[in-house]
Formats: C-alpha cells, structure tokens, sequence
C-alpha cells in the first residue's frame, strides 16, 4: 500500500436511483474527465460489497439507505466486517434521522442528506478522504516500522525515530548522527566449523539452518534483556546495558551453548555435523548511535569502542563450546561459576598481552 497525496480519489456511490448516476458523472464531468477523481457505481449494498473485492483501491463509500435486496444498514453491517479500513458516508432524507442515528451507531463515518447539496457533497468528500488517507498513513507508519524491526534491533529502532523526530522539530533536513556514550557488555558468538560444512549441503538448506541457529541464539540473548547488534556470516553480536549487565551476558553464553546442543544434528550423504558455538565477551565503555554514510541514505545503527574490539578478538581465541573472557571479568563471576585460566595472550591490535579465563560448556 503506497499513500500519496497525487493518488487519484476513488469513490464508489450506492443509490438505487440511476438519476442520480447521471447527475453526479455531469456535476464531476471536469474532475473525472482530468483525473481528478474516479467514481463507481452499485445499485444496492450487494453489489456495492462486490465492487470493493475486485477493487481495493476505493477509498471510502457514499451510500444511501432505502434501497432494495441490501438495504444501507445490512450493507454498513457487511463492510466493518469485510472492509474494515473503507469509510461510509449515509445518505437520506432529512426527516429521516431514526435511520441516520442507526447508521452512525453501525458505524458510519458521516451522513448528508437528500436532495443533496453538491457544496455539502464535495466538503464531506474531502474530509472523509483526509481522514481515510490519515489511516492508511499510520498503517503504513506502523508496517515499515515493523519491517525496520525484522532488520534492526527495536530499541535502536525507537532511538534511530526520536532522533528524527528530534530533527524534524528543528527543521533540520536529515538525522543528526551524533554518538552516545555508554557501558555494556558485548558478545560475539561464532558458529564453528560451518563454513566447511557448507561445503556439503545444499544453499537452501544451508541459510534454512544458518536462520534456525540464529533463532535459537537471539532468543536467548533476548531472554537476558541483551539486544541483537548484527549478523556477520555465521556470527551475532550483541550487547546488554543495564543493571547486572555483565552476568546476564555471561548467563545468555551458557544458554547459547545448552540450546544450541539440543538443535538436531545437519546431516548429508557425506556430513554429520553438530552445531556448536565459540563466544567472546568484553565490557567497557563503548559508544552507539548512527554510523555511515548519510549522504548515500545508507547508515547503520551500531556500537563501536574497545569493549566491541576486544570481545571479538577474544572470540576468535575460543574453541567451540567455549566462552572466553578477561579474567578481571571472571573474577565478578566466579562466585558462581568455574573457570579456567588461560594466562596472558597477545592480542591482535593490543600493546599488551591480556589474561583470558574459560568456561568450557
């Protein structure tokens, strides 16, 4: 559904009286003839239904409601529940306002009576077009928003549209991409061995089971309150902010690997593999916001820092079924979980050589 404001107004009227065809087709002969509107035509509430199934664009319906086989009420009964987006507007004659009352209450979105005043006819159009147009924006609003969700962490998504709204109330003309500072824990998770493993299977099968994976790893980082960053090829990244932030990466990484072993095995004429995961956590300062080029339209919402660095050069150091920390990081742990320690590594980008601890899953 694509809502523009150059969209060519579609009006369908439902009255029993073909003079009334012939008078609104002269009235509107101009706005029809340029483009300026489309009108359809029923006779009664039955073939009125019919019209909007086999055109949906219609944006909304001026009905009268004495008519024969379905009358105006029995047609507004029909259309809440078949076309629950398309407005009515009754009409009737003016001394009949006991059927005007049980329109409104069936849910018409506003009545003119007959005979018709064309200045009252064409005020009435107008604003029941705003108003439909108005909701087919928000549902719109609501759909890329949901879209932008499927693609975006939702917490970046709220902060990626106050940051707009920010913009636009002080008429600037594109997002200010300015970067918040904050601590968090970070973790990359990398699916081992499954590069080699796609050597064997199938490319549909191989993202079917690359999503499955997925599936089963976000759902526990969300379980922690953590939130999904990315996906690089076969690994997720994530962070979590907040109180107690540090256990409740670790936790999500013990998680990650009980999960994940419970997930049945991929199997080929010549592969039987197992999946299991290598994880790295780090936690510090780090900062996030949008990064990119504006210019191009192209900018994603993400954290950089040390803590975002050295958590995935501590992944790549993990063997499969394992977690790797600092061990200044271990310590807030142990009174709750075993480690072993690994000593002092060199680390790629790093001057000095950092001491690792592992929990071995």
């Amino acid at each position: 559904m694509n809502v523009t404001e150059t969209q060519t107004p579609q009006i369908l009227f439902v009255d029993d009286e073909p003079d009334l065809q012939i008078l609104l087709q002269q009235k509107f002969r101009k706005r029809i003839k340029s483009g300026e509107m489309t009108l359809f035509f029923a006779l009664n509430g039955a073939e009125a239904l019919a019209m909007l199934a086999e055109n949906p664009a219609i944006d909304f319906v001026i009905s009268d409601i004495n008519m024969p086989v379905m009358d105006g009420l029995e047609f507004l009964s029909n259309l809440r529940n078949d076309f629950p987006l398309v407005r009515a507007v009754m009409l009737s004659a003016y001394g009949d306002m006991d059927k005007i009352r049980s329109a409104m209450n069936r849910g018409a979105f506003d009545f003119l009576t007959k005979p018709i005043d064309f200045e009252d006819l064409d005020m009435t159009m107008q604003k029941t077009l705003s108003h439909v147009r108005d909701i087919k924006r928000n549902i719109l609003s609501k759909r890329e928003n949901d879209v932008m969700k499927d693609f975006v962490d939702e917490a970046w998504v709220t902060k990626l549209l106050d940051n707009a709204d920010q913009t636009l109330e002080k008429g600037e003309s594109s997002i200010e991409r300015k970067g918040e500072t904050i601590e968090a824990s970070i973790l990359f998770a990398d699916i081992c061995g499954f590069t080699a493993a796609a050597e064997h299977i199938p490319p549909e099968a191989l993202v079917e089971n690359l999503n499955r994976f997925f599936d089963v790893m976000v759902k526990e980082i969300i379980d922690e309150g953590g939130s999904v960053d990315k996906f690089m090829g076969d690994a997720v990244m994530a962070i979590f902010q907040g109180e107690d932030r540090l256990r409740r990466c670790f936790s999500a990484a013990l998680q990650i690997h009980h999960a994940l072993a419970q997930q049945p095995e991929m199997k080929s004429t010549c592969l039987n593999y197992q999946v299991k995961v290598a994880i790295g956590i780090d936690d510090g300062v780090v900062v996030y916001g949008p990064m990119g080029a504006a210019k191009a339209h192209r900018l994603d919402y993400t954290v950089i820092g040390n803590a975002v660095n050295l958590a995935s050069r501590i992944e790549s150091k993990a063997s499969a079924g394992q977690t790797l920390l600092r061990t200044e990081l271990a310590e807030e742990l142990r009174s709750q979980y075993n480690f072993e320690d690994l000593g002092e590594h060199d680390i790629k980008g790093k001057t000095e050589r950092i001491a690792l601890s592992a929990h071995n899953a």
